[in-house]
Protein backbone atom coordinates (compact mmCIF):
# COMPACT_ATOMS: atom_id res chain seq x y z
CA UNK A 1 0.00 0.00 0.00
CA UNK A 2 2.72 2.23 0.77
CA UNK A 3 4.48 1.57 -1.95
CA UNK A 4 1.58 2.44 -4.73
CA UNK A 5 1.53 5.84 -2.12
CA UNK A 6 5.30 6.71 -3.20
CA UNK A 7 4.89 5.88 -6.56
CA UNK A 8 1.48 7.76 -6.83
CA UNK A 9 3.34 10.55 -5.02
CA UNK A 10 6.17 10.91 -7.51
CA UNK A 11 4.01 10.66 -10.48
CA UNK A 12 1.81 13.25 -8.85
CA UNK A 13 4.53 15.40 -8.65
CA UNK A 14 6.02 15.16 -12.17
CA UNK A 15 2.67 15.40 -13.76
CA UNK A 16 1.88 19.10 -11.43
CA UNK A 17 5.66 20.10 -12.66
CA UNK A 18 5.40 19.19 -16.38
CA UNK A 19 2.89 21.70 -16.44
CA UNK A 20 3.93 24.95 -14.57
CA UNK A 21 1.23 27.29 -15.93
CA UNK A 22 -1.67 25.29 -14.46
CA UNK A 23 0.23 24.46 -11.03
CA UNK A 24 1.11 28.30 -10.60
CA UNK A 25 -2.70 29.50 -11.38
CA UNK A 26 -3.98 26.07 -9.07
CA UNK A 27 -1.48 27.49 -6.19
CA UNK A 28 -2.34 30.90 -6.07
CA UNK A 29 -5.82 30.30 -6.11
CA UNK A 30 -5.56 28.07 -3.14
CA UNK A 31 -2.97 30.21 -1.49
CA UNK A 32 -5.40 33.16 -1.44
CA UNK A 33 -8.18 31.09 0.07
CA UNK A 34 -6.66 29.15 2.68
CA UNK A 35 -4.01 32.21 3.57
CA UNK A 36 -6.83 34.42 4.34
CA UNK A 37 -8.65 31.84 6.56
CA UNK A 38 -5.78 31.24 8.58
CA UNK A 39 -5.05 35.28 9.21
CA UNK A 40 -7.88 35.70 10.12
CA UNK A 41 -8.71 32.43 12.31
CA UNK A 42 -5.09 33.65 13.90
CA UNK A 43 -7.11 36.63 14.90
CA UNK A 44 -9.39 34.52 16.70
CA UNK A 45 -7.43 32.24 18.08
CA UNK A 46 -5.81 34.75 19.90
CA UNK A 47 -8.90 36.78 21.09
CA UNK A 48 -11.51 34.09 21.60
CA UNK A 49 -9.41 30.79 22.17
CA UNK A 50 -6.29 30.75 23.94
CA UNK A 51 -6.63 30.92 27.46
CA UNK A 52 -5.68 34.27 29.07
CA UNK A 53 -2.36 34.26 30.86
CA UNK A 54 -3.39 33.77 33.94
CA UNK A 55 -3.86 31.19 35.89
CA UNK A 56 -7.57 29.79 35.59
CA UNK A 57 -8.48 32.67 33.66
CA UNK A 58 -11.95 31.37 33.09
CA UNK A 59 -12.71 32.15 36.53
CA UNK A 60 -11.66 36.20 36.31
CA UNK A 61 -14.24 38.64 35.28
CA UNK A 62 -14.68 42.46 35.05
CA UNK A 63 -16.88 44.16 37.54
CA UNK A 64 -18.12 47.32 36.45
CA UNK A 65 -21.39 49.73 37.59
CA UNK A 66 -24.29 49.87 35.25
CA UNK A 67 -26.83 52.79 34.92
CA UNK A 68 -28.68 51.78 32.20
CA UNK A 69 -31.33 54.39 32.73
CA UNK A 70 -29.20 56.97 32.28
CA UNK A 71 -27.61 55.09 29.30
CA UNK A 72 -24.14 54.33 30.66
CA UNK A 73 -24.10 50.09 30.37
CA UNK A 74 -20.95 50.18 31.55
CA UNK A 75 -18.73 52.50 33.51
CA UNK A 76 -16.04 52.47 36.43
CA UNK A 77 -16.07 51.51 40.23
CA UNK A 78 -16.14 54.16 43.49
CA UNK A 79 -13.81 52.77 46.30
CA UNK A 80 -16.70 52.00 48.67
CA UNK A 81 -18.66 49.53 46.20
CA UNK A 82 -14.66 47.75 45.72
CA UNK A 83 -14.97 48.03 49.71
CA UNK A 84 -18.44 46.17 49.63
CA UNK A 85 -18.45 43.68 47.26
CA UNK A 86 -14.84 42.20 48.20
CA UNK A 87 -16.36 41.98 51.67
CA UNK A 88 -20.28 41.08 51.38
CA UNK A 89 -20.05 38.94 47.94
CA UNK A 90 -19.79 35.53 48.59
CA UNK A 91 -19.47 34.54 45.12
CA UNK A 92 -15.81 36.36 44.91
CA UNK A 93 -12.44 34.21 46.59
CA UNK A 94 -10.35 37.37 45.74
CA UNK A 95 -10.76 40.96 43.67
CA UNK A 96 -8.89 43.79 43.29
CA UNK A 97 -9.36 47.58 42.22
CA UNK A 98 -7.07 49.26 40.14
CA UNK A 99 -6.25 52.74 37.95
CA UNK A 100 -3.53 54.23 35.42
CA UNK A 101 -1.50 56.53 36.57
CA UNK A 102 1.59 58.14 34.67
CA UNK A 103 4.65 58.68 36.40
CA UNK A 104 7.64 60.37 35.67
CA UNK A 105 10.88 58.52 36.11
CA UNK A 106 14.03 60.51 37.15
CA UNK A 107 17.16 58.88 37.49
CA UNK A 108 20.18 60.45 38.66
CA UNK A 109 22.82 61.87 34.94
CA UNK A 110 19.02 60.64 32.21
CA UNK A 111 16.63 62.31 30.72
CA UNK A 112 13.71 62.12 32.85
CA UNK A 113 11.14 59.25 31.24
CA UNK A 114 7.23 59.10 31.22
CA UNK A 115 5.69 55.76 32.52
CA UNK A 116 2.57 53.74 32.37
CA UNK A 117 1.13 52.67 35.92
CA UNK A 118 -0.73 51.21 37.74
CA UNK A 119 -2.37 52.04 41.26
CA UNK A 120 -4.02 49.00 42.52
CA UNK A 121 -4.91 46.97 46.13
CA UNK A 122 -1.93 44.48 46.41
CA UNK A 123 -4.31 41.55 45.96
CA UNK A 124 -4.40 41.99 42.24
CA UNK A 125 -1.40 39.67 42.11
CA UNK A 126 -3.40 36.52 44.33
CA UNK A 127 -6.41 37.44 42.44
CA UNK A 128 -4.75 36.80 38.33
CA UNK A 129 -2.64 34.46 39.91
CA UNK A 130 0.62 36.04 39.44
CA UNK A 131 3.96 36.20 40.71
CA UNK A 132 6.65 37.85 40.55
CA UNK A 133 10.31 36.39 38.66
CA UNK A 134 12.54 38.50 40.60
CA UNK A 135 11.40 39.83 44.64
CA UNK A 136 7.93 40.01 45.59
CA UNK A 137 4.92 41.31 44.25
CA UNK A 138 2.89 44.07 46.54
CA UNK A 139 1.78 42.76 50.07
CA UNK A 140 -0.92 44.16 51.88
CA UNK A 141 1.51 45.83 54.26
CA UNK A 142 2.44 48.25 51.26
CA UNK A 143 -1.09 49.52 51.07
CA UNK A 144 -0.64 51.45 54.48
CA UNK A 145 0.40 55.09 54.96
CA UNK A 146 4.06 55.29 54.95
CA UNK A 147 4.53 51.89 52.98
CA UNK A 148 3.01 52.85 50.07
CA UNK A 149 6.87 53.90 48.16
CA UNK A 150 7.58 50.75 46.54
CA UNK A 151 7.28 49.52 42.98
CA UNK A 152 6.83 46.10 41.17
CA UNK A 153 8.30 46.89 37.42
CA UNK A 154 7.42 45.26 34.58
CA UNK A 155 9.71 42.78 32.89
CA UNK A 156 9.76 45.03 29.79
CA UNK A 157 10.61 48.21 32.03
CA UNK A 158 13.49 46.21 34.08
CA UNK A 159 14.94 44.77 30.51
CA UNK A 160 14.74 47.84 28.52
CA UNK A 161 15.36 51.18 31.28
CA UNK A 162 17.81 49.18 33.63
CA UNK A 163 19.24 46.85 31.59
CA UNK A 164 18.43 43.89 33.45
CA UNK A 165 19.93 44.77 36.11
CA UNK A 166 20.15 41.61 38.63
CA UNK A 167 20.35 44.05 41.46
CA UNK A 168 16.86 45.54 40.48
CA UNK A 169 15.34 44.36 43.77
CA UNK A 170 15.77 46.67 46.65
CA UNK A 171 17.00 49.17 44.52
CA UNK A 172 15.57 53.27 44.81
CA UNK A 173 14.08 54.69 42.24
CA UNK A 174 12.65 58.30 41.31
CA UNK A 175 9.11 58.50 40.49
CA UNK A 176 7.06 61.74 40.67
CA UNK A 177 9.81 63.08 42.86
CA UNK A 178 9.60 60.66 45.33
CA UNK A 179 11.90 57.96 46.40
CA UNK A 180 10.17 54.33 45.65
CA UNK A 181 11.59 50.81 47.10
CA UNK A 182 11.68 48.20 43.62
CA UNK A 183 10.59 44.95 45.28
CA UNK A 184 9.98 43.09 42.25
CA UNK A 185 10.18 42.28 38.97
CA UNK A 186 7.13 40.50 36.74
CA UNK A 187 7.73 37.86 34.25
CA UNK A 188 7.90 38.31 30.69
CA UNK A 189 4.73 38.35 29.12
CA UNK A 190 2.91 39.05 32.25
CA UNK A 191 0.37 42.20 31.57
CA UNK A 192 -2.81 44.28 33.59
CA UNK A 193 -4.73 45.51 32.75
CA UNK A 194 -2.94 45.95 29.56
CA UNK A 195 0.57 45.99 27.59
CA UNK A 196 1.45 49.22 28.07
CA UNK A 197 1.54 48.96 32.08
CA UNK A 198 5.09 49.24 33.09
CA UNK A 199 4.89 49.60 36.75
CA UNK A 200 2.65 48.89 40.22
CA UNK A 201 2.62 50.70 42.91
CA UNK A 202 0.05 49.94 46.35
CA UNK A 203 -3.43 52.03 46.40
CA UNK A 204 -3.80 53.27 49.66
CA UNK A 205 -7.09 54.51 50.92
CA UNK A 206 -8.07 57.04 53.03
CA UNK A 207 -10.49 57.64 55.58
CA UNK A 208 -12.72 59.81 53.10
CA UNK A 209 -12.45 57.63 50.02
CA UNK A 210 -13.89 54.94 52.47
CA UNK A 211 -17.24 56.90 53.20
CA UNK A 212 -20.50 56.97 51.66
CA UNK A 213 -19.85 60.36 50.20
CA UNK A 214 -17.58 58.91 47.62
CA UNK A 215 -20.14 56.85 46.11
CA UNK A 216 -19.97 57.77 42.04
CA UNK A 217 -16.18 58.52 42.01
CA UNK A 218 -15.92 55.80 39.55
CA UNK A 219 -12.57 56.08 38.38
CA UNK A 220 -11.11 52.62 38.86
CA UNK A 221 -11.94 49.28 37.41
CA UNK A 222 -12.11 45.89 39.31
CA UNK A 223 -11.10 42.44 39.01
CA UNK A 224 -12.46 39.49 40.63
CA UNK A 225 -11.96 35.53 40.80
CA UNK A 226 -14.91 33.85 41.30
CA UNK A 227 -15.34 30.69 43.93
CA UNK A 228 -15.10 27.56 42.24
CA UNK A 229 -18.46 26.51 41.11
CA UNK A 230 -19.69 29.99 42.07
CA UNK A 231 -21.46 32.12 38.44
CA UNK A 232 -21.46 34.98 37.38
CA UNK A 233 -25.34 35.60 37.60
CA UNK A 234 -25.11 34.55 41.27
CA UNK A 235 -22.68 37.08 41.59
CA UNK A 236 -25.11 39.70 40.16
CA UNK A 237 -27.47 39.06 42.21
CA UNK A 238 -25.13 39.32 45.39
CA UNK A 239 -24.19 42.60 44.27
CA UNK A 240 -28.01 43.62 44.06
CA UNK A 241 -28.67 42.53 47.33
CA UNK A 242 -25.50 44.68 48.65
CA UNK A 243 -26.98 47.89 46.65
CA UNK A 244 -30.59 47.30 48.02
CA UNK A 245 -28.97 46.91 51.53
CA UNK A 246 -26.88 50.04 51.35
CA UNK A 247 -30.12 51.69 50.12
CA UNK A 248 -31.80 50.89 53.19
CA UNK A 249 -28.91 51.96 55.56
CA UNK A 250 -28.88 55.42 53.66
CA UNK A 251 -32.89 55.75 54.18
CA UNK A 252 -31.91 57.00 57.89
CA UNK A 253 -29.57 60.01 56.63
CA UNK A 254 -30.67 62.90 55.45
CA UNK A 255 -30.08 62.12 51.91
CA UNK A 256 -31.43 58.90 51.60
CA UNK A 257 -34.32 59.37 49.68
CA UNK A 258 -32.99 61.09 46.61
CA UNK A 259 -30.01 58.17 46.53
CA UNK A 260 -32.87 55.90 46.28
CA UNK A 261 -34.71 57.74 43.71
CA UNK A 262 -31.70 58.08 41.71
CA UNK A 263 -30.89 53.90 42.29
CA UNK A 264 -34.22 53.59 40.92
CA UNK A 265 -34.35 56.14 37.80
CA UNK A 266 -30.81 55.29 36.61
CA UNK A 267 -30.97 51.18 37.42
CA UNK A 268 -27.75 51.47 39.08
CA UNK A 269 -26.10 48.08 39.89
CA UNK A 270 -22.95 46.29 39.97
CA UNK A 271 -22.39 43.79 36.68
CA UNK A 272 -19.43 41.07 36.05
CA UNK A 273 -18.77 39.53 32.78
CA UNK A 274 -15.73 37.09 31.23
CA UNK A 275 -12.57 38.83 31.51
CA UNK A 276 -12.23 38.40 28.02
CA UNK A 277 -15.05 39.85 26.96
CA UNK A 278 -14.02 42.87 28.68
CA UNK A 279 -10.70 42.97 26.15
CA UNK A 280 -12.56 41.39 23.33
CA UNK A 281 -16.07 43.88 23.92
CA UNK A 282 -18.63 43.23 20.60
CA UNK A 283 -15.63 42.04 18.69
CA UNK A 284 -16.83 38.12 19.04
CA UNK A 285 -19.36 38.37 16.25
CA UNK A 286 -18.15 40.19 13.94
CA UNK A 287 -14.77 38.11 13.91
CA UNK A 288 -17.20 34.93 13.60
CA UNK A 289 -18.71 36.60 10.69
CA UNK A 290 -15.42 37.34 9.10
CA UNK A 291 -14.54 33.73 9.53
CA UNK A 292 -17.46 32.74 6.99
CA UNK A 293 -16.91 35.34 4.83
CA UNK A 294 -13.22 34.36 4.50
CA UNK A 295 -15.00 30.69 4.23
CA UNK A 296 -16.56 31.43 1.11
CA UNK A 297 -14.05 33.11 -0.59
CA UNK A 298 -11.67 29.96 -0.08
CA UNK A 299 -15.67 27.94 -1.40
CA UNK A 300 -15.11 30.09 -4.48
CA UNK A 301 -11.16 28.97 -4.39
CA UNK A 302 -12.28 25.32 -4.35
CA UNK A 303 -14.71 25.71 -7.45
CA UNK A 304 -12.42 27.86 -9.40
CA UNK A 305 -9.28 25.26 -8.96
CA UNK A 306 -11.84 21.95 -9.66
CA UNK A 307 -12.62 23.94 -13.01
CA UNK A 308 -8.95 24.06 -13.70
CA UNK A 309 -8.77 20.45 -12.50
CA UNK A 310 -11.79 19.32 -14.85
CA UNK A 311 -10.41 21.14 -17.93
CA UNK A 312 -6.85 19.68 -17.40
CA UNK A 313 -8.67 16.17 -16.96
CA UNK A 314 -10.34 16.92 -20.26
CA UNK A 315 -6.54 17.18 -21.93
CA UNK A 316 -6.00 13.64 -20.46
CA UNK A 317 -8.68 11.32 -21.86
CA UNK A 318 -6.76 9.45 -23.43
CA UNK A 319 -4.18 9.40 -20.62
CA UNK A 320 -6.64 8.04 -18.64
CA UNK A 321 -8.42 5.70 -21.34
CA UNK A 322 -5.00 4.30 -22.20
CA UNK A 323 -4.49 3.47 -17.74
CA UNK A 324 -8.08 1.76 -18.03
CA UNK A 325 -7.47 -0.31 -21.38
CA UNK A 326 -4.48 -1.85 -19.89
CA UNK A 327 -5.76 -2.50 -16.55
CA UNK A 328 -6.09 0.17 -13.87
CA UNK A 329 -9.72 0.59 -12.47
CA UNK A 330 -11.62 3.80 -11.69
CA UNK A 331 -10.66 3.82 -8.01
CA UNK A 332 -6.87 3.21 -8.95
CA UNK A 333 -7.20 6.70 -10.94
CA UNK A 334 -9.39 8.34 -9.32
CA UNK A 335 -6.86 8.01 -6.40
CA UNK A 336 -4.09 9.25 -8.54
CA UNK A 337 -6.08 12.07 -9.36
CA UNK A 338 -6.83 12.77 -5.75
CA UNK A 339 -3.11 12.25 -4.51
CA UNK A 340 -2.36 14.85 -7.67
CA UNK A 341 -4.48 17.13 -6.03
CA UNK A 342 -3.93 17.27 -2.17
CA UNK A 343 -0.21 17.59 -3.58
CA UNK A 344 -1.18 20.91 -5.25
CA UNK A 345 -3.55 21.71 -2.32
CA UNK A 346 -0.39 21.10 0.42
CA UNK A 347 1.78 23.44 -1.85
CA UNK A 348 -0.91 25.79 -1.93
CA UNK A 349 -1.20 25.98 1.79
CA UNK A 350 2.32 26.23 2.24
CA UNK A 351 2.37 29.53 0.07
CA UNK A 352 -0.83 30.42 1.96
CA UNK A 353 0.63 30.17 5.33
CA UNK A 354 3.21 32.65 4.07
CA UNK A 355 0.38 35.39 2.97
CA UNK A 356 -0.98 34.47 6.36
CA UNK A 357 2.42 35.39 7.90
CA UNK A 358 2.00 38.84 5.89
CA UNK A 359 -2.08 39.47 6.52
CA UNK A 360 -1.06 39.22 10.61
CA UNK A 361 1.49 42.38 10.25
CA UNK A 362 -0.84 44.14 8.09
CA UNK A 363 -3.29 43.46 10.90
CA UNK A 364 -1.22 44.51 13.85
CA UNK A 365 0.50 47.62 11.68
CA UNK A 366 -3.23 49.21 10.72
CA UNK A 367 -4.78 47.85 14.37
CA UNK A 368 -7.61 45.56 13.05
CA UNK A 369 -7.33 43.24 15.51
CA UNK A 370 -8.75 44.83 18.17
CA UNK A 371 -7.60 45.31 22.11
CA UNK A 372 -3.71 44.56 20.45
CA UNK A 373 -3.03 46.71 23.85
CA UNK A 374 -3.79 43.24 25.42
CA UNK A 375 -2.98 40.44 22.72
CA UNK A 376 -0.51 40.05 20.57
CA UNK A 377 -1.68 38.33 17.24
CA UNK A 378 0.43 35.63 15.85
CA UNK A 379 0.56 32.71 13.97
CA UNK A 380 1.32 29.98 16.54
CA UNK A 381 0.91 25.39 16.34
CA UNK A 382 -3.03 25.89 16.46
CA UNK A 383 -3.00 28.46 13.37
CA UNK A 384 -0.54 26.22 11.48
CA UNK A 385 -2.62 23.23 12.04
CA UNK A 386 -5.88 24.48 11.54
CA UNK A 387 -4.02 25.35 8.16
CA UNK A 388 -2.59 22.29 7.30
CA UNK A 389 -6.54 20.45 7.77
CA UNK A 390 -7.73 23.24 5.63
CA UNK A 391 -5.34 22.28 3.24
CA UNK A 392 -6.33 19.03 3.37
CA UNK A 393 -9.75 19.22 3.82
CA UNK A 394 -9.52 21.38 0.49
CA UNK A 395 -7.60 19.22 -1.98
CA UNK A 396 -10.43 16.26 -0.71
CA UNK A 397 -13.49 19.05 -1.61
CA UNK A 398 -12.03 19.94 -5.38
CA UNK A 399 -9.99 16.70 -5.69
CA UNK A 400 -12.99 14.65 -5.57
CA UNK A 401 -14.85 16.34 -8.55
CA UNK A 402 -12.50 14.81 -11.51
CA UNK A 403 -13.07 11.18 -9.29
CA UNK A 404 -16.95 12.41 -9.41
CA UNK A 405 -16.72 12.73 -13.18
CA UNK A 406 -14.73 9.86 -13.99
CA UNK A 407 -17.60 7.74 -12.15
CA UNK A 408 -19.82 8.71 -15.01
CA UNK A 409 -17.42 8.00 -17.79
CA UNK A 410 -16.73 4.64 -18.68
CA UNK A 411 -13.21 3.64 -20.47
CA UNK A 412 -14.23 2.51 -23.80
CA UNK A 413 -16.94 5.95 -23.60
CA UNK A 414 -13.58 7.86 -22.53
CA UNK A 415 -11.69 6.84 -25.43
CA UNK A 416 -14.53 7.55 -28.02
CA UNK A 417 -14.45 11.26 -26.44
CA UNK A 418 -11.08 11.47 -27.04
CA UNK A 419 -11.10 10.41 -30.21
CA UNK A 420 -13.11 13.34 -30.99
CA UNK A 421 -10.78 15.95 -30.10
CA UNK A 422 -10.60 15.24 -26.10
CA UNK A 423 -13.52 17.43 -25.32
CA UNK A 424 -15.38 16.76 -22.29
CA UNK A 425 -17.68 14.25 -21.44
CA UNK A 426 -21.59 15.26 -20.51
CA UNK A 427 -20.73 14.79 -17.00
CA UNK A 428 -17.89 16.61 -16.56
CA UNK A 429 -19.44 19.43 -18.76
CA UNK A 430 -22.40 19.59 -15.98
CA UNK A 431 -20.33 19.33 -13.41
CA UNK A 432 -18.39 22.13 -14.51
CA UNK A 433 -21.48 24.05 -15.06
CA UNK A 434 -22.40 23.75 -11.49
CA UNK A 435 -19.27 24.86 -10.32
CA UNK A 436 -19.46 27.88 -12.33
CA UNK A 437 -23.22 28.69 -10.82
CA UNK A 438 -21.63 27.96 -7.50
CA UNK A 439 -18.57 30.46 -8.03
CA UNK A 440 -21.09 32.97 -9.49
CA UNK A 441 -23.37 32.54 -6.20
CA UNK A 442 -20.44 33.05 -3.66
CA UNK A 443 -19.36 36.09 -5.35
CA UNK A 444 -22.02 37.81 -5.84
CA UNK A 445 -23.46 37.08 -1.96
CA UNK A 446 -19.43 38.55 -1.00
CA UNK A 447 -20.10 41.51 -2.69
CA UNK A 448 -23.41 42.32 -1.48
CA UNK A 449 -22.06 42.36 1.88
CA UNK A 450 -18.87 43.72 0.60
CA UNK A 451 -21.58 47.33 -0.27
CA UNK A 452 -23.77 47.02 2.84
CA UNK A 453 -20.60 47.14 4.69
CA UNK A 454 -19.47 49.76 2.88
CA UNK A 455 -22.54 52.05 2.77
CA UNK A 456 -22.83 51.37 6.51
CA UNK A 457 -19.75 52.65 6.84
CA UNK A 458 -20.14 55.98 4.76
CA UNK A 459 -23.18 56.36 6.81
CA UNK A 460 -21.69 56.33 10.36
CA UNK A 461 -18.90 59.01 8.65
CA UNK A 462 -21.82 61.15 7.87
CA UNK A 463 -23.03 61.12 10.93
CA UNK A 464 -22.57 64.86 12.61
CA UNK A 465 -20.63 64.37 16.14
CA UNK A 466 -22.93 67.33 17.52
CA UNK A 467 -20.09 69.89 17.04
CA UNK A 468 -17.26 71.22 14.44
CA UNK A 469 -15.17 68.92 13.93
Amino acid sequence: MLQHLASDVRYGLRSLLARPGFLAAAMLTLALGIGANAAVFSVINTLLLKPLPFGESERLVDIYNSYPGNGLPIAGVSVPDYLDRRDQAPALADSAMFTQQSFNLAEQGTQPERLTGVVTTPSLFSTLGANAERGRVLAQDDASVGNEHVAVLSHALWNNRFGADPAIVGRDVRLNGDTYRVVGVMPEGFFFPDRHAELWTPFVFTDKQRSDDERGHEFSGMVGRLKPGATIPELNAQMDTIIHRNVDRALAGPRGEGWKRFVESSGFSGRARPLRDAYVGDLRPTLWLLQALVACVLLIACANVANLVLTRLSGRQKEMSVRAALGAGRMRIARQLLVENLLLSLAGGAVGIALAYIGVALIRKLGLGGPADAFTITIDNSVLLFSLALALVTGILFGSVPALALSHNRSAVALKEGGRGQGPGPAARALRNTLVVVQMAAAVSLLGVAGLLIRSFVHVQEQSPGFSS
